[in-house]
């Protein structure tokens, strides 16, 4: 499931569906600098705001990370789509016009 979700997240982004927030991706330059593991992804869940948590990121991410980072280490290919979609938002973070897929706009 979070294989999933991160994967059609990563695809709405990059086909220009759908466009973060400013919080959902600092939340996710957040994630991307931070060591994983189950309970870091717990806290981060936890301690994220209620904007960013209300996106599409955070609750792809909620309990699924969690559980998939209680059965398998960070490195684990069950995570790289997660991994993936978490960069390539983290790095639209430091473009100027944030949330939109390089040469969208």
């Amino acid at each position: 499931m979070l294989e999933r979700d991160a994967t059609s997240l990563l695809t709405a982004y990059e086909t220009g569906l759908w466009s973060p927030d400013r919080e959902e991706l600092q939340f996710a330059g957040a994630l991307a600098r931070m060591a994983w593991s189950q309970e870091s992804m717990r806290t981060a869940l936890r301690e994220v705001n209620n904007l960013a948590y209300a996106g599409r990121l955070a609750r792809a991410l909620d309990n699924n990370a969690v559980v998939v980072l209680q059965q398998v280490p960070a490195d684990d290919p069950a995570l790289f789509s997660v991994r993936r979609l978490v960069d390539v938002l983290a790095r639209a973070a430091d473009r100027p016009q944030a949330g939109w897929p390089e040469g969208a706009g």
